[in-house]
């Protein structure tokens, strides 16, 4: 079911609530809705309309043992845990919710190690902006799909950062007036859960302009930011000590006197401190035969992709000029382990090195890899594919490989993610496409945003406002 069919289903039960619920004389604030018998009272945001914030009027000693359940109906199905309040009180964030679709909660709290639930009560969720595209999804085996909400960045006019559940419903966003550009080009949460990171760029030339690391909580507010003259190229990631690593473009001048354009990972302080762990200068030669300054604009490794595995304390970064995702060990800076491309440290079982191509999103599983495919001009077509990995003996061997029906050349961007129930989320970022398909193959769910609309890089969580 498309999201705007959805909402089109809703609109007669919408009318009931409505004309069902009689006003509360003592609310002034049309986003204030709260249940006669319930100790909460509960505030839609005025900028995000979907996200609410509930505080106790009584009743939550203790918000480690207090939260608030809500959902479409009285099987509820998400949970807000308490927090404590500004005012030592406590308090809990609802989001995830659908756009103007009435929602029930109660509050509840464990007692003497049992659960006591309040009163149902009900709220009714304000309208996404109209300037968001129409989504659509289907679904075609509803109960093989993993559970949970979708977080990218939507590249239209005017561009958007955004949250969309199961169903295409759009559940979160962030827009600005003129001027804003969305992160390049991933949105993902942050490690304590309690805000959204992404990056506002400037732009200019290579974006070597200089550009901002925000943190944005659930309200649509910014909480900090980070500023550095290191402004990502492509994409960025978290670290446990708070720092952030990003891709910087580096040009250097080659012998006829033009400027080539490398990769570095740079690692941000919060007081924009910046330090270099790597670059590509110091790993490969620039070979004028095989590269010339005229391709693509003298963008010579194009680094797109970079995520950090903290049980491993290193780096993955995929280099889409050279076919190829490499593993930097963070405290050395060294090249540890290489997947595609001429110095690859694994090949199929004729000797072949060409395991990807162009590539942009990547995951490193145990003993193998699933990697977004974007595939050549001269292909046309792009793929998922998974490779198991053998490191005794150097193979690598295609264990599933997932072309969409009919075939897309995702010329740009891309992403890829394995799920926890073993199924696989690819996205056609510049098509505004993206699937899910199981083990074997096989096409479970599929989201379309509306023609002229693309979409960046992907990330998932099955929960926003659990514990």
């Amino acid at each position: 079911m498309t999201s705007a069919v959805h909402r089109l289903a809703t609109l007669f039960s919408l009318f009931v609530f409505l004309a069902c619920t009689p006003p509360d004389e003592g609310d002034d604030d049309d986003h204030t809705l709260s249940g006669e018998d319930s100790p909460l009272d509960v505030v839609l945001d005025a900028e995000v309309s979907t996200v609410a914030t509930a505080t106790w009027r009584e009743g939550c000693a203790d918000p480690a043992k207090a939260w608030v359940e809500f959902g479409l109906d009285t099987s509820y199905g998400m949970v807000a845990q308490a927090r404590e309040s500004a005012d030592g009180g406590c308090e809990a964030v609802l989001w995830g919710m659908k756009a103007a679709m009435p929602y029930h909660y109660r509050a509840v709290e464990a007692i003497d190690g049992e659960e006591v639930a309040a009163a149902d009560a009900l709220l009714l969720t304000g309208p996404a902006p109209n300037s968001l595209p129409i989504v659509r999804v289907t679904a075609h085996d509803e109960g093989a799909v993993q559970p949970g909400f979708l977080l990218t960045q939507l590249l239209t006019t005017p561009p958007a950062a955004v949250i969309l559940d199961r169903d295409g419903d759009y559940v979160w966003w962030y827009q600005e007036d003129e001027g804003f550009m969305p992160g390049l080009f991933r949105m993902q949460m942050s490690r304590d859960r309690e805000t959204l990171l992404f990056q506002r760029p400037s732009g200019g030339p290579n974006f070597q302009d200089k550009g901002q690391l925000v943190f944005v909580s659930p309200h649509g507010d910014i909480v900090s930011s980070v500023t550095g003259s290191a402004s990502s190229t492509h994409d960025y990631d978290e670290l446990p000590d708070g720092r952030i690593a990003i891709l910087r473009s580096h040009g250097q001048t080659v012998p006829d006197g033009r400027t080539v354009y490398g990769d570095r990972i740079m690692e941000l302080s919060p007081d924009g401190t910046e330090t270099q762990i790597w670059t590509v200068w110091d790993w490969v030669a620039h070979d004028p035969e095989v590269f010339t300054v005229d391709e693509f604009g003298g963008d010579w490794s194009h680094a797109n992709i970079l995520r950090y595995v903290e049980a491993e304390d290193r780096y993955y970064v995929s280099m889409r000029n050279f076919h190829a995702i490499w593993g930097i060990e963070r405290s050395s800076g060294d090249v540890v382990w290489r997947f595609g491309g001429d110095s690859s440290d694994y090949a199929t079982a004729d000797g072949s090195t060409e395991l990807t191509a162009m590539q942009h999103g990547f995951e490193i599983l145990d003993g193998g890899i699933v990697v977004h495919d974007n595939g050549t001009r001269d292909v046309l077509s792009s793929r998922a594919v998974e490779y198991t990995l053998d490191d005794d003996r150097g193979e690598a061997e295609l264990a599933l490989e997932y072309v969409p029906d009919p075939p897309y050349f995702n010329y740009a961007l891309g992403d890829i993610l394995r799920h926890d129930n073993g199924n696989t989320l690819v996205a056609f970022s510049m098509g505004g496409l993206v699937h899910e398909f199981g083990p074997d193959g096989e096409l479970l769910w599929e989201l379309t945003v509306e023609l002229g609309s693309g979409l960046g890089y992907v990330t998932w969580e099955e929960s926003l406002s659990g514990p």
